[in-house]
Formats: structure tokens, C-alpha cells, sequence
């Protein structure tokens, strides 16, 4: 019950078409007796068609991949974003969505884009410009096969070289044996 107003008051996950998506959102969290900002639920409606979001709560393990693949931490993504969203689409992507507070024409907002970060109609509040990104776990697979081989070619190329070293400080021994005689 509102104090202000004696309305009841909803969660904002409520108040969408598909609670069952938002209600383990950061957003979704918040609670009103009104619609504070009827466009975000309108925004929020049409991104769920859109996109087929799925009712079904992204694992942490998840989450994590998918950072690594944006290449942010939890810690960064807190710093950079305040908070970030992930959703399952019906094509079996995952989508993440931020909402900083910033301008369309900040420094942080154009390295999103030129990431590959793709702008959206609000989905936080009226004061924030929402992001999102589409990805799959292939890519994700893809990444760590890629790290995985360059961490062998570098170890490869290290004992190559440890190996020259060595073969150069034998050379070195005899040359120093032979003065020697």
C-alpha cells in the first residue's frame, strides 16, 4: 500500500505484458502505484516481441560468458553500467541490455556502438539510453578456442626459443672448451 496515495502498490515486472521475463530483472525490482514512466513499459513490451524474449532466468554461469565475451567483468559492467539485464531468445541467443546514464554523444556511449552495441528505445527510465547486444554461446565457444591456441602458440614459440638459447649456450661451452686446449 502506497503511503502517499493508499493505492496498492505493484512491482514494475507487474506492470509489463510478460512479468514472467521481467521479474528477475534489476528494473523489475523497483515497485509504484502508478506507471512511472508508461513509455519504458511500452518499450519493454515491444523489445519482448521482438526479440522472443523467453521467460526462463539466465544462470550466473552465463552471465559470466557472456562478459567475458563483451570483455567486461562484473565489476566493470557495475562501474560502466550501474547494471545489465540478460534474456534468452526463442532463436537460442541471449541478449544483454545496459541503460547508463549517459548521452548518445558520450565518449563510452560511441565505443558501445563501435563494439557493436546496438541502441534501443528506453528500457530504464527516460533519463538513461538503453543498449543491447545479441549473442550466442558458439561465439563464446569460438573466443576461448582462439585464446586457448594463441596461449599454445606462445608456449610453443617460448620453448622454441629456450631451445635456441640452449643450443647457443652449448655452442658457446665448446667454443670455450676448444680456447681452452
Amino acid at each position: 500500500m502506497c503511503y502517499s496515495c493508499h493505492t496498492p502498490c505493484k512491482w514494475y515486472y507487474e506492470m509489463t505484458e510478460f512479468p514472467k521475463i521481467y521479474c528477475n530483472s534489476y528494473w523489475g525490482a523497483f515497485r509504484s502505484c502508478n506507471k512511472p514512466d508508461e513509455n519504458v513499459f511500452k518499450n519493454r513490451n515491444e523489445f519482448a516481441k521482438i526479440h522472443q524474449l523467453l521467460p526462463k532466468q539466465v544462470s550466473y554461469n552465463i552471465k559470466n560468458k557472456m562478459r567475458d565475451l563483451i570483455g567486461l567483468n562484473y565489476q566493470l559492467m557495475q562501474l560502466k553500467f550501474d547494471h545489465d539485464e540478460y534474456y534468452k531468445t526463442a532463436d537460442n541467443h541471449f541478449v544483454v541490455v545496459v541503460s547508463p546514464y549517459t548521452s548518445k554523444e558520450s565518449k563510452d556511449y560511441l565505443e558501445l556502438i563501435a563494439e557493436g552495441w546496438t541502441p534501443v528505445d528506453t528500457l530504464y527510465s527516460s533519463s538513461a539510453e538503453s543498449l543491447m547486444i545479441k549473442l550466442n554461446l558458439s561465439q563464446y565457444v569460438i573466443k576461448k578456442c582462439e585464446q586457448q591456441r594463441l596461449k599454445e602458440a606462445e608456449k610453443k614459440a617460448e620453448k622454441e626459443a629456450i631451445k635456441e638459447l640452449m643450443r647457443r649456450n652449448i655452442e658457446i661451452m665448446k667454443q670455450l672448451k676448444l680456447n681452452r686446449v
